[in-house]
């Protein structure tokens, strides 16, 4: 007996219905796939594939697919990402047997490119935090990035410290301050020695303590970083300017920058301080250069002396 005809579309769906109540799935992975199918829903619309059906969804699809995205201004990770999810259904539909063979069995989705990450470096947040911005917001949201950009948390592990810093700060085996957070997606434990960062001290007697710093969501974050970005690179040349598309997670690749090419910590180091296991994953966030070795000679100098 054949499979029944079912349309691409529809599997997608009760495939995310499955998804969305997997427990041992991040909620930020789950909205990942949801913007997923927006995606896809955009793309068989305008190329009037609204209709096709599971079994027709093949490799020739996903190279359309490709096409598309790379005209549309999504990047190849970008494109990478979401086709995983595009043959997660296919593979789905194969084991739900609405499909005798999965189309997409042989297609080879390729490595994701990751790209070169963008950062403040340790002078620029400086003239950042010297910057006194015209709008009361933009200063705010300033300060906030500030501590996004000395301690490497996601936009949400930090609004979760901001609202109950007692959780979170404890005092280290070295009698010093850190916060230890177990990260929201993965609940692997991130340790900032936040002692070791005077500008997050700063940020937060500034405002009189931790509850008290102002937060605000992710996209009025973003919007505003944008906004800040722009006014401080009025008074810069070129070569000194910020990043244009500052957004959140900024904050965790200069982190990161900031450790690795002028503190010279060790990978090992930054994945403690980040709740991370794998040095691979780093990549998505920094990458070592010139600064780092200078770092490191100078650590062996003082070392040896």
């Amino acid at each position: 007996m054949l499979p029944p005809a079912v349309a691409y579309i529809f599997a997608f769906d009760e495939y995310m219905k499955g998804y969305e109540k997997r427990k041992d799935v991040s909620e930020s992975s789950k909205k990942t796939l949801r913007n997923h199918r927006q995606l896809v829903l955009r793309f068989l619309g305008e190329n009037n594939l609204r209709e096709i059906l599971v079994d027709e969804f093949t490799p020739d699809v996903m190279e359309d697919y490709r096409a598309w995205c790379k005209g549309s201004g999504y990047k190849d990770s970008y494109f990478t990402r979401s086709a995983r999810s595009f043959g997660a259904v296919t593979k789905f539909a194969k084991k739900k047997k609405w499909i005798s063979e999965n189309p997409l069995d042989d297609y080879k989705i390729g490595h994701e490119r990751i790209e070169r990450p963008e950062y403040l470096d340790s002078i620029q947040l400086k003239r950042w935090r010297s910057h006194q911005f015209a709008h009361p917001t933009a200063q705010k949201v300033a300060d906030l990035f500030v501590l996004y950009a000395r301690t490497g948390f996601h936009y949400q592990d930090l609004i979760h410290i901001i609202r109950n810093p007692s959780d979170y700060l404890i005092t280290g085996i070295d009698g010093k301050q850190w916060i230890v957070k177990p990260r929201q997606k993965t609940k692997i434990e991130a340790k900032v020695p936040i002692d070791q960062f005077p500008e997050v001290k700063s940020i937060v007697s500034k405002y009189g303590g931790w509850e008290k710093v102002p937060t605000f969501s992710n996209a009025k974050m973003n919007d505003w970083l944008k906004l800040c970005a722009a006014e401080v690179n009025l008074k810069l040349v070129p070569a000194q300017r910020i990043y244009p598309e500052l957004s959140v997670k900024h904050g965790r690749t200069s982190f990161c920058d900031y450790c690795l090419n002028e503190l010279g910590l060790s990978r090992e180091s930054i994945l403690t301080m980040m709740g991370r296991i794998s040095a691979a994953e780093l990549d998505r966030y920094v990458r070592s250069d010139e600064r780092a070795v200078i770092a490191a000679f100078k650590i062996s100098a003082a070392l040896a002396s």
